[in-house]
């Protein structure tokens, strides 16, 4: 159906499953940008979770991301759901309206609870959000929490890791990376911050070795290379 394809059903489909194919047929009727579709999609998203997703798709694939997480909002809202909630704070953050993204992610983590399996990607996007705010101490307690979900993460431990330094507390972040025993930097940003972190802690300069690999292996990066 998100494809637009017309599909013709099977009589005895359409006797034993005639109420969702009915949603499948409006879904592709959507898709094939079919007059009057849209208005019937947003009138029955409210009741069919399955042309609830498919309207917000819709919305997505046109790159109409605000109103995707309009309607994600509104399914979470409804239903009590952490997934719709979830999806709103993914369109929010696609259109750039972080603000929007972090209070749908922090209601998915409250309605979703602490055996929702989302709440990694809700903690990630919080992160994200709350760093490219500048709110380094809000994404500190967001990476803590992340790390606690995902201990054994690499992705989790440069988080908790960036949160400790950009919040000023090198010490933190340089027993943070310590304890973390073979902790390879998976960005130039990670490679700069351990090499800081290492000409400020350690206590030889053997460092250096890996210093150079950094910069052999960033080499485009001019920041990492004026650090070295």
């Amino acid at each position: 159906a998100h494809n637009g394809q017309e599909i013709a059903w099977p009589q005895w489909i359409k006797d034993d499953y005639g109420a969702d194919l009915d949603d499948i047929e409006l879904i592709s009727a959507l898709f094939r940008a079919i007059p009057g579709a849209l208005q019937k999609a947003r009138a029955r998203a409210s009741t069919s979770r399955q042309v609830f997703h498919g309207l917000t798709s819709f919305h997505a694939a046109s790159g109409r991301y605000s109103e995707a997480a309009e309607v994600a909002e509104a399914g979470g809202k409804r239903w009590n759901d952490p997934e719709a909630w979830l999806g709103a704070a993914e369109w929010h953050l696609k259109g750039n309206d972080r603000d929007r993204a972090i209070r749908a992610a922090e209601q998915a983590v409250v309605v979703g609870g602490t055996a929702w399996l989302g709440e990694r990607r809700a903690r990630k996007i919080l992160i994200e959000s709350r760093s490219a705010q500048g709110q380094w101490d809000k994404a500190l307690i967001e990476a803590t929490r992340l790390f606690e979900i995902e201990p054994n993460n690499d992705s989790s431990k440069w988080a908790f890791i960036t949160c400790q330094y950009m919040t000023a507390d090198y010490q933190g972040a340089w027993e943070s990376l310590r304890s973390f025993r073979q902790l390879s930097p998976r960005t130039a940003d990670n490679a700069r911050m351990s090499i800081q972190l290492h000409s400020r802690f350690a206590a030889s300069m053997d460092f250096l070795d890996e210093a150079k690999r950094y910069a052999e292996q960033w080499s485009e990066n001019e920041q990492l290379r004026a650090t070295i």
